[in-house]
């Protein structure tokens, strides 16, 4: 049954399968040996256990199971045989608070939010620092080194590295940054050896950045705060069209919106803007000809005096050489005026460069990013812990006011968009497993009716994951997804239990009533048995009781919460249920033997059940 719903994960592809897929092998290859086990080796061992068990009578073990039995299995057993009896013989009283339970659950869903991965303590701090416009790079180094004084200062902090814009005429295959941008990675102490969560010392460091002169963003955000690289923040608004001051402008109206009415954010920034100054040097082509120079020598001169050009190598013996770079020092290339003396080599001799052409200033944007060969602006957010579903659905509402120009589209990039799509899977994957469970039991039981009642316990999981969710403070994720999946397979097996004893008691003659009591009274132990035993050997999983477990406590808080849950309300519907498919298939097969008389009356008794 397990092995069922575990199966379309393995093959469901994408973000899903890449994530969930070693660990649904590796269940499903323990279960796989879990089950050889039990038909092989616990059958040669138990009669030497049992033996030794009766040599000693009175030993700690019985005296603990005698315990177990007389205050919590047989109170249990005898309260679950009572109430079953009354349901049995009063189904309409059972049956509505058990809908009113479901209903509820579901709709606590939207209230827990959700999440693609839940947020985790890693004990790294990514910091990405914007300087204001036209900021030289002596003075964003100099800022820089006063942030790291004041996060140094931070008792928890290890070690920080920090890297100020791109290295110059180096392709970057990642996203380019300039000198007024800079990058930082804060680690911390584990979160086992400190008091302060990440979230909270990412607050503190927060409030100091953005006190400095000249910081124009500081996004301080956890170390995986996205599920991807590509993502480049969980909350990505995109804007495309093809004017950037237009772009510019409908980029402040989203930033400003997401500020002042999305609660959850901690910060929002714009990928660029047209505020970065420069200076177009416009030529005149008669000029050039007069002295006979090219306009790509003209800027090739002009660029290795700026920029620098390599003009010889250091040689290391038995490694490649570095080049030496020379340009201009930086009292030749800080002020227009200097660079329009910059004197450009011609066949007539050094001649001052303002004798070329004239120069103008213009804003511009940092850096041109396009999607779909559309020129575009993200308004990028970072958040702590808010659920993205709950963020996305205010975003939404913030944005709805605005209209957009002719040529001009807002879409929803980040987490947003690769979570629903990895949910979706998630359901395809959750249902297609249920379809398997299903045609699973069929030939079980030789019955299509019957694998329904076994199935009827899985949505009291759901009651049992709702809620424990909230209780435990976590948001539904694609973890806390895949133990809803492992509790179909788990709660099944209750499930089982029970009908396959009603199953033989009817076969042993015994009437509908008698059996459905009686599965009751024999396998409220075992049921508890396994209950108990996998909400233990989840209970590290759902505390996080290691580093990068808390990962999966959304996973472990649905097994425990959901298989609870379920068992309780097992051992009181399935034997109900049983009885009324069992009534309505009888009324069935009844009218079908009255539409045709041709059924041999003696066949009658035996398609009953």
């Amino acid at each position: 049954a397990t092995l069922m719903v575990l199966l379309p994960i393995i093959f469901i592809g994408g973000y899903v399968q890449t994530v969930l897929r070693p660990m649904a092998v590796t269940l499903s290859i323990a279960l796989l040996a879990s089950y050889v086990v039990s038909i092989t080796i616990i059958p040669l061992l138990a009669p030497s256990l049992l033996r030794a068990s009766h040599g000693r009578k009175r030993n700690l073990v019985e005296r603990t199971t005698k315990l177990f039995d007389t205050y919590i299995v047989s109170p249990m057993r005898d309260g679950y045989v009572g109430i079953v009896k009354s349901a049995i013989q009063r189904p309409w009283l059972f049956i509505p608070p058990a809908m009113i339970a479901l209903v509820l659950s579901l709709r606590q869903l939207p209230v827990i939010g959700r999440d693609l991965m839940p947020p985790m303590d890693t004990g790294i701090i990514k910091i990405s620092v914007q300087m204001y416009p036209n900021t030289s790079l002596g003075a964003t180094s100099t800022a820089v080194m006063r942030m790291e004084q004041l996060i140094k200062a931070h008792p928890e902090v290890t070690t920080i590295s920090a890297t100020i814009g791109t290295e110059p005429a180096v392709i970057s295959f990642g996203s380019g940054r300039t000198a007024q941008q800079c990058d930082m990675t804060v680690h911390l102490t584990d979160r086992f050896h400190r008091q302060a969560t990440i979230w909270q010392i990412e607050n503190s460091i927060r409030k100091q950045l953005r006190s400095l002169p000249g910081v124009q963003y500081a996004d301080v955000f956890d170390y995986g705060a996205t599920p991807l690289s590509t993502v480049g923040a969980p909350v990505d608004v995109m804007i495309s069209g093809p004017d950037l001051s237009v772009l510019q402008t409908l980029g402040d109206q989203v930033a400003t919106r997401l500020s002042t009415k999305v609660h959850g954010l901690t910060s929002v920034r714009l990928s660029w803007n047209l505020k970065s100054r420069e200076f177009l040097f416009h030529l005149i082509p008669e000029r050039a000809g007069q002295f006979g120079i090219s306009p790509a020598i003209l800027a090739a001169q002009i660029q290795g005096g700026l920029r620098g050009i390599p003009a010889s190598t250091y040689r290391v013996a038995g490694q490649d050489g570095l080049p030496l770079w020379i340009q201009f020092p930086g009292t030749n290339r800080n002020n227009i005026s200097d660079i329009m003396d910059y004197r450009v080599q011609t066949a007539y001799g050094s001649i001052p460069l303002a004798s070329f052409g004239t120069v103008s200033s213009e804003y511009a944007p940092t850096v041109i990013t396009r999607q779909g060969l559309q020129r575009t602006i993200d308004v990028k957010g970072y958040r702590a812990r808010t659920p993205i579903t709950q963020l996305q659905s205010q975003i939404e509402s913030a944005l709805a006011p605005i209209n957009l120009p002719k040529g001009y589209t807002i879409s929803y990039e980040g987490e947003a968009k690769l979570m629903t799509s990895s949910f979706v899977r998630l359901m395809s994957a959750l249902g297609l497993g249920v379809v398997l469970l299903y045609f699973s039991l069929v030939p079980a039981f030789k019955s299509w009716i019957h694998p329904l009642t076994i199935m009827i316990a899985i949505p009291f999981g759901i009651i049992g994951a709702a809620w424990g969710l909230m209780i435990a403070g976590l948001h539904s994720s694609m973890p806390s997804m895949m133990g809803m999946i492992l509790l179909a397979g788990i709660v099944v097996k209750n499930s089982i239990l029970l009908v396959d004893f009603i199953e033989e008691a009817r076969a042993r003659g015994e009437s509908l009533d008698e059996a459905l009591l009686g599965s009751v009274r024999v396998r409220t132990r075992p049921i508890l048995m396994t209950a108990v035993g996998t909400s233990i050997g989840m209970l590290p999983v759902a505390l996080g009781w290691a580093i990068g477990l808390e990962r999966l406590a959304g996973l472990g808080t649905v097994a425990i919460a959901g298989l609870m849950v379920s068992t309780l309300f097992t051992l009181v519907y399935v034997p109900l249920f049983y009885k009324l498919l069992d009534g309505v298939t009888t009324r069935i097969r009844r009218i079908a033997a009255s539409r045709h008389p041709a059924v041999r009356a003696e066949e009658a008794p035996s398609q009953v059940h």
